[in-house]
């Protein structure tokens, strides 16, 4: 896993009073960075022209210094409406004012229109180092007018550090000397392209060695496909998984696939009063019953439920059960006793949940178990999902919190992790009972919640890489389908 971090100057002032590597040799270094990048897509796009957006504060410092550091190699242009009052940015101005560097101070739309407008963009790359990590508060008209314009070109985009304000729209975000939280964010996810990490003149292991990390970026070796290595065995040694159907058994139908599909041994469709599974025709591969089945290792409930259906069977299967196992998503969430029922499973001796709300329902979650997080709109609820996410499970030890977006974020232990290869795909009604499915099948095979849900995500994300991320017929069964494609 990769460490993420919400405030990097502490890691920097660390490295500072640690190393005695003083700021500047940290922006050259970020420079050369970004300057390594732009050689490297030269070696496809024939770059003709770098033209870079320097701000005031140390963002720009990392500016002037690329500027210097491609001058004889391309045709670099700066614009710089404000002489930096950072102290590194500001030495970094005056040599390129010394260099005699190209440095011009109108960024209005008009002039840069202009400048745009003779020469060939498809060979420009633009180097976005605005506004860092520090901004406060909204874009300017002007800024947010300029940006859309940038936006618009067919001219290849870098962000440093970070895309000004969110609103820069990026083809890479070169971040400076660890990776960031902040980046993995829904909103971010939109503007920062691929991210890389620059090194600062200090190994990333000794850079991040005096601060604990606030978030951990799931990779593909973090994950524990349920390969089957042992010869002999049986179905019984895969568990069997229990799937509640309800008022809408088409979702339940999908979870019992895919937990079939992901490994499971024995998976059943329990049929309650309300349920619709009459309305379907079902895959013979899996059992329907009127009860819990005695050698049940795992139950899904939730998904297509029906938000006050009567559950006692399944409190009495749980609290009763030696290794209780179970994923609850969807109406389950909106069910008026769940506090208590939460609390209650919480409580049972080794026990195993996970909890896969999507942000409306995570919002629901927030206003019952948290309420001094909760806020009617959405985008808040969801940046904030480190903190609901640390609070819920320090609350709910035996809980790990998946919270579903386009990064996933699971809450574990306390622990953030977060899943950023998912992507626009996957956006489609019963993507998220496949991901059920997959955290049932695992519980049920004998993972721990934690493994469970690390597993089950990064694959779920992973089946949308093995085709084009950006197709619209990407359908659960294609999902599943999808999953036995997957490799460690």
């Amino acid at each position: 896993m990769q460490n993420l971090y919400k405030d990097s100057n502490k890691l920097e002032t660390l490295a500072k009073d640690n190393y005695c590597i003083p700021p500047f040799i940290m922006m050259e270094n970020a420079a050369n960075c970004i300057k390594d990048l732009i050689l490297q897509i030269n070696q496809t796009t024939q770059i003709q022209n770098v033209y870079i957006f320097c701000g005031k504060g140390n963002n720009g410092g990392d500016g002037f210094a690329l500027a210097r550091k491609l001058q004889n190699i391309f045709n670099v242009k700066i614009y710089a409406p404000i002489i930096p009052s950072a102290q590194e940015a500001n030495v970094q101005y005056q040599i390129a004012q010394k260099l005699q560097l190209s440095i011009d101070s109108d960024i209005s739309l008009e002039n840069i229109k202009k400048d745009f407008a003779s020469i060939n963009l498809k060979k420009t790359i633009i180097v976005d180092c605005f506004y860092g990590t520090g901004f406060k508060g909204e874009l300017s008209s002007q800024i947010k007018e300029l940006f859309d314009f940038i936006n618009s070109v067919p001219a290849v985009k870098i962000a440093c550090d970070i895309p000004s304000a969110f609103y820069f729209n990026a083809d890479y975000t070169v971040t400076m000397g660890c990776n960031k939280l902040y980046l993995y964010s829904d909103s971010a996810k939109n503007v920062c392209g691929k991210i890389l990490v620059a090194n600062l003149g200090i190994a990333q292991q000794k850079f991040e060695n005096f601060l604990e990390s606030d978030a951990f970026l799931i990779q593909k070796n973090d994950i524990k496909l349920p390969w089957r290595t042992k010869k002999a065995s049986h179905k019984g040694n895969f568990g069997h998984v229990c799937v509640y159907a309800g008022e809408k058994s088409g979702a339940a139908i999908i979870n019992a696939t895919s937990a079939l599909k992901f490994g499971s041994g024995l998976v059943t469709l329990l049929q309650s009063k309300n349920s619709n599974l009459n309305q379907f025709q079902i895959s013979p591969e899996l059992m329907i019953s009127n009860s819990i089945p005695q050698k049940t290792t795992c139950v899904t409930i939730g998904s297509g439920f029906g938000i006050n259906n009567s559950c006692e069977d399944f409190l009495n299967w749980f609290c009763n059960s030696t290794n209780p196992s179970c994923v609850i998503d969807a109406d389950f969430f909106y069910n008026e006793n769940f506090v208590s029922i939460l609390q209650k499973l919480n409580s049972v001796p080794n026990a195993k949940i996970i909890l896969t709300p999507h942000p409306k329902e995570l919002q629901e979650l927030v206003k019952k178990f948290l309420p001094h997080f909760y806020s009617d709109n959405i985008e808040e609820i969801k940046n904030k999902r480190d903190q609901i996410g640390k609070e819920f499970t320090k609350q709910f030890s035996s809980c790990v919190l998946v919270m579903k977006g386009a990064n996933t974020f699971i809450a574990s232990n306390q622990k953030i992790y977060v899943c950023d290869n998912g992507n626009p795909s996957l956006a489609k009604a019963g993507s998220g009972d496949v991901l059920v499915g997959f955290c049932a099948a695992l519980l049920a095979q004998g993972y721990s919640a934690h493994d469970a849900a690390i597993t089950a995500v990064f694959s779920h994300a992973e089946t949308s890489n093995l085709q084009n991320g950006t197709d619209f017929d990407f359908t659960p069964f294609k999902i599943i389908q999808n999953a036995i494609n997957l490799k460690d």
